[in-house]
This record gives C-alpha cells, structure tokens and sequence, in this order.
C-alpha cells in the first residue's frame, strides 16, 4: 500500500514503478508460456516468435485444430492488446511505470493536494507522441494493478478450462 496525498514522497516513486512495470511483464510472460505449451500439449505446428498468442500463426494453428478457440481469442484479445502496448512501451524507453501526479495548480487545494502514483492512460503522453502531456486522466496505480490482474486471472482460467477440455495425454 503505497500513500497518496501529502504522504507520498519520491521514496515511493521506485517501488510504485517497479510494482506496475512487473505486473505487466508477468502477466506477457504468463501468456506467453501459455501459448509455448498449448503448442507442445495440443501440438501445433508453431515454432519460435509465433509461440504467443498475439501470433496470428499461433491463433491460425489454434483455431484450426480447436474451433472452439476462436471466441476466447476474441474475448481476450483487447487485454492482450493493452499489456502488450504497455510492455513495448515500457521495455523500449529509458523508464516505464506509474509516475507521480498532482492536481497542483491554480485551483488546487494547498493544504491537501490531490498526488498519486499513477499510470498513464494514454501511453503517447509517456512516450512523446501526438498530445504529450494532454490526455486522459491516469489511472491510480491500484486501479491499473488490480485491471491487469483481474485481466490475467480471468484469461489465464480461460485457458485453464480450455486445456482441461481440449488437451489430452497420448
């Protein structure tokens, strides 16, 4: 539990950013594994780089030996898409992870300022892209951790179920 408000100070900058940054990480390496095994357990004929399941190769070969794989593919693919997005971003810039934010300014309450750790929802604001600086309000770093596990939880027992009624010993 990290503090907000006049309680948080830069000590709590690091593990915040550590803590965010390997959720997502995780959650990609998970998944990953996942898809080398489903090659191995089902077995496709996927190799190398294809072994994930944001493949199109990996989704092919799934799909054409297990119909049924198609929905899920679907059901996860925009959970898939947001880890990703944020690992690339994260594992390609000098730093990733929550940030510290305030609503100092003007109008902003002094003596209690609104400061959190929070990541960036919008990943262009943190990358540099079109907008820096302007975009949607970051999430609390508690709200983005708890979505990227509730994320996985719910992909990976997917996955789980799917094995258990797909996958079967020779």
């Amino acid at each position: 539990e990290l503090p907000t408000g006049r309680g948080l100070n830069l000590s709590h900058v690091t593990p915040g950013r550590l803590y965010s940054v390997s959720s997502v990480f995780l959650a990609q390496a998970l998944a990953d594994n996942l898809a080398v095994w489903l090659c191995y357990a089902l077995p496709l004929p996927v190799g190398g780089v294809d072994r994930r399941f944001q493949a199109k190769r990996f989704q092919d070969e799934l799909v054409r030996k297990v119909p049924a794989a198609r929905a899920l593919l679907e059901r996860h693919a925009a959970f898939l898409q947001e880890i990703e997005q944020y690992r690339q971003a994260w594992a390609h810039t000098m730093a990733g992870g929550a940030l510290p934010f305030s609503d100092l300014g003007a109008s902003a309450d002094v003596d209690e300022p609104s400061m959190m750790l929070g990541v960036p929802a919008d990943l262009s604001w943190e990358t540099g892209g079109e907008g820096l600086g302007v975009g949607p309000a970051p999430f609390p770093l508690g709200e983005f951790t708890a979505r990227v596990f509730e994320g996985a939880a719910g992909f990976f027992l997917t996955w789980l179920r799917f094995a258990l009624d797909h996958v079967h010993a020779a």
